[in-house]
Parts: C-alpha cells; sequence; structure tokens
C-alpha cells in the first residue's frame, strides 16, 4: 500500500511539474520548427508594460520581448541587458522586432538571440532588471516585479 501511494505521489508530481511547461509548436513555412512557450508579465518602464518568454529552433535559443504600449508602439533597437538576481548579466543580441495589436492596445514584439554563455545564466539565475533601448534611441529599464524566474523555468523546458 506505502509503495501504491508513493507511485501515485511520483506521477502526480511528475505531470504537475510538466504541465507548467506547457510547450507550443509552430511549423513554419520555411521547414523550420519553433517550440515556444507564452510569454508572461514581468514588470513595467516608462513607456511600456513586458512580458517575457522563451523559445527554439532546435539549435538555438532566443528570449522574446512583448511591449505593450498606452497608445503608440514602438520598435526596440539594439542589445537588451538583463541583470540577475545572482549580480551577473547577460547581453543579447537584436534579431528583430515588429509592431503588433495585444487585446487593442499597440505592442512590440522582439527577438533576441541567446547564446550558451547567458544560457547558463539563465539556467539558474532569476531576472532582476531588463534594459532595452526604444528605435528612438532612448533606454527604458524594467524593474522586475513578477515572474522573476520566468527565464529559468521557461529554458529548462525547452532545452529538454
Amino acid at each position: 500500500m506505502k509503495n501504491l501511494i508513493l507511485i501515485t505521489l511520483s506521477l502526480i508530481c511528475n505531470y504537475a511539474s510538466k504541465s507548467q511547461c506547457r510547450i507550443q509548436t509552430n511549423e513554419r513555412e520555411d521547414g523550420s520548427t519553433i517550440q515556444y512557450i507564452s510569454p508572461d508579465r514581468i514588470g513595467r518602464a516608462d513607456k511600456f508594460y513586458m512580458a517575457v518568454s522563451m523559445q527554439t529552433n532546435g539549435n538555438e535559443f532566443y528570449v522574446v520581448t512583448l511591449s505593450v504600449f498606452p497608445t503608440k508602439a514602438q520598435d526596440l533597437a539594439g542589445k537588451m541587458t538583463i541583470k540577475f538576481a545572482n549580480n551577473k548579466s547577460s547581453e543579447l543580441e537584436h534579431i528583430s522586432s515588429h509592431e503588433t495589436t495585444i487585446n487593442g492596445y499597440p505592442a512590440t514584439i522582439s527577438i533576441y538571440n541567446a547564446d550558451n554563455n547567458d544560457l547558463k545564466v539563465i539556467s539558474s539565475s532569476n531576472l532582476k532588471y531588463i534594459m532595452v533601448q526604444l528605435d528612438n534611441g532612448i533606454f527604458q529599464t524594467v524593474i522586475v516585479k513578477l515572474n522573476y524566474d520566468i527565464l529559468k523555468r521557461q529554458y529548462n523546458c525547452l532545452k529538454n
């Protein structure tokens, strides 16, 4: 009986941990497959709210930002700097940015490449703040207030 209870608890815990990894797959027209997890809100800068997530094409990993503006969206440009709670930091290369609408609000989706050194830090660190540059040259700092461990959780889901 004791073994049955332990096995049942083990299965429930395993299922619960996997359910946090809600990986979605997008088969693109160019034949590549993108796996991603939906973004979660982390905080606010002066000009926008930010949510982040991770995605992979199987070879490379990317950090995706969703910036929601109150009036007019702006593209993000340049590198993104992430400062972690353990005082480590990463600087990610900007890949692309495009404007869209989320729940009726203007927004920008930006993609940044995370190299192996970035991934080592992401895999074991919680977020402290993220600094990005708008296309007009103004820097914005997002102090992380929610989901401090989002990149760590999502990377650890996607890498398996």
